[in-house]
């Protein structure tokens, strides 16, 4: 899949040299040659789960990337050589190490805090008891989303077919807000946190695949951040145990 990426997006950016190439050769100062190009979807704030004012809301990553691939081309043709000139392009190893650069910048996601949650000072049994039991409650009400979820992920990747992802973004976004209402014993506030911040990393990753057609790289970014989660969801579920265990219920 990575592969398959590198050498799509390679076809793209050569094509784009190209275009930089001869406008380079249509002007008098090739230096000084302003490459700009808008964001995909005029930086709709709906990709991400911030504000469309949010200065990273409004990037977008294969652009960024073409541009850095076009000024590699304008310092290596520095004339601007007219289309009667052979064309001077960046080596593999420039190209590969600026795509594979961009597919590891961080999704921005923002995440909640502890004036985001109920927290309640009792550290209690029963207080406890009644946090799990509304956990396990909320849990239950998404049992196809926990258990469907990265099935649906690689289904999107293989097939294209949105439908159930957009299904997918609906029910994340509701189960966020159910686990945001859950009050929570202080001793278990950062786990509670911690599971909230999954989800809504999941939820901003998710929507970002969608931006496949118009920030590509983007959307390959967001399928390696997802990959990433599976670690983080181990480490989770480490962490409610040793909880579990302490609280002697």
């Amino acid at each position: 899949m990575r592969k398959r990426t590198i050498v799509a997006t390679s076809i793209l950016l050569t094509g784009a040299g190209l275009a930089f190439w001869i406008m380079s050769g249509s002007q008098t100062n090739a230096g000084n040659i302003d490459i700009s190009v808008s964001p995909a979807n005029g930086g709709d704030a709906r990709f991400y789960n911030g504000s469309s004012t949010d200065p990273s809301a409004q990037e977008n990553i294969t652009d960024d990337v073409v541009r850095e691939y076009g000024g590699e081309i304008l310092k290596l043709n520095p004339q601007g050589q007219g289309l009667d000139k052979p064309l001077t392009l960046p080596s593999d190893d420039t190209l590969n190490s600026i795509i594979s650069n961009a597919t590891q910048k961080q999704i921005p996601v923002s995440e909640f805090s502890d004036k985001d949650i109920t927290i309640t000072n009792t550290t209690s049994k029963d207080a406890v008891r009644a946090y799990l039991k509304a956990l396990n409650s909320a849990e239950q009400e998404n049992t196809v989303l926990y258990s469907n979820y990265y099935p649906t992920i690689s289904s999107y990747i293989m097939t294209g077919d949105s439908q159930d992802i957009d299904a997918l973004i609906a029910e994340i976004s509701t189960h966020v807000n159910v686990l945001l209402s859950i009050p929570v014993p202080s001793s278990w506030k950062d786990f509670h946190l911690n599971l909230i911040n999954l989800w809504q990393r999941k939820l901003v990753y998710t929507k970002a695949l969608l931006t496949k057609e118009d920030d590509p790289i983007r959307s390959a970014s967001a399928t390696q951040s997802l990959q990433a989660l599976l670690d983080q969801e181990s480490n989770l579920q480490t962490t409610f145990s040793i909880l579990l265990k302490n609280a002697n219920l």
